[in-house]
């Protein structure tokens, strides 16, 4: 009876390592990032033998509004024959935040019913990127999705609008010649192009006269306005992308005379009016204008001194504008 109740505990004992080693999913990275910049976690995944990966990893819960995954991606199989993964995430909050916890779905030879295993969580310190200058930050508010059809309505109200008053101008100057020149045809009205369009609507934000109780609408419309001139004239798929990922998608053209470099500045100083809620006064406001108009005067310099456009990509601008 000892002999066979030794054997049974060894035999459990010798299972036991092998069963706790059958399947883990580890994670490794964290540290100190700035608000919206990425971190990188790395994922080891082990499973039992003949497992057959059913998905990549993905977060268990459901991610807060101010948490953004922004990939997952399979790096390499490890030489002890686990998986590794990294996956790149963006907090929109600061102060010590956690990680969210990853979840990997696996089928075994045999059986219809799936298996998972669940990651545990990093510490990860997000930091805020006000300059020295500022005086206090008060809480961010909640991470909130841009409005994209607000946004196309307003651009395509403010195009509307600056043709209907070119077609009036026409009106009524035709209306003063003489009846000789009246027998001249009158020229078409043209689409306007992206620079033409984004010139108009920066003109359109210094009229609108946000400054005095609406600071953050007029960083806001200064900003959209240059990832959307980028989006329609370039084809960077900037809208919709952080400033970081922003920069690294210019083209050579536009990194001419550390013009990306101005980009990302005057981006990143829209974000912390955005999300650091910094109110800076009216002057600096109104010079953060002139100089995104200057530096779209110079974007569209560059590009037109590149390459002259070819017929389809004008016609692709066009629309685009439309």
């Amino acid at each position: 009876m000892r002999i066979a109740f030794a054997l049974v505990t060894a035999v459990l004992v010798s299972v036991a390592p092998r069963a706790a080693r059958a399947q883990r999913l580890d994670v490794s990275g964290g540290g100190t990032v700035t608000i919206g910049d990425p971190v990188t976690l790395v994922l080891h995944a082990a499973l039992p033998a003949g497992a057959t990966v059913e998905s990549p990893p993905h977060p268990r819960d459901s991610l807060p509004s101010s948490v953004r995954l922004i990939g997952v991606d399979t790096i390499r199989r490890a030489g002890d024959g686990a998986l590794l993964y990294r996956a790149r995430v963006a907090f929109y909050e600061t102060g010590s935040l956690t990680s969210p916890a990853f979840a990997l779905t696996y089928r075994m030879p045999g059986r219809e019913a799936l298996d998972s295993v669940v990651s545990g969580a990093l510490l990860v310190t997000v930091m805020a990127t006000l300059p020295d200058t500022a005086i206090a930050m008060r809480d961010i508010r909640p991470f909130a999705a841009l409005g994209g059809q607000e946004s196309t309505r307003w651009w395509v109200a403010v195009i509307a609008a600056l043709i209907a008053g070119a077609i009036a101008a026409i009106v009524i100057r035709a209306r003063r010649r003489t009846p000789a020149r009246l027998a001249v045809p009158a020229e078409s009205v043209r689409p306007l192009s992206a620079y033409e369009a984004a010139r108009a609507h920066l003109d359109a934000v210094r009229r609108a006269g946000w400054l005095d109780g609406d600071v953050e609408r007029h960083y806001e419309e200064i900003a959209e306005t240059l990832r959307r001139y980028l989006e329609h004239a370039h084809a960077v798929p900037a809208v919709r992308r952080t400033t970081s990922e922003l920069l690294r998608t210019l083209p050579d053209a536009l990194r001419a005379e550390g013009m990306d470099v101005e980009l990302g500045a005057m981006l990143g100083e829209a974000d912390l009016v955005k999300f650091a809620r910094l109110r800076p006064a009216a002057r600096p406001a109104l010079a953060f204008l002139e100089r995104a108009t200057a530096l779209l005067d110079r974007l569209h310099a560059a590009s037109a001194s590149s390459a002259p456009p070819s017929p389809s990509s004008v016609h692709r601008e066009h629309d685009a504008i439309r």
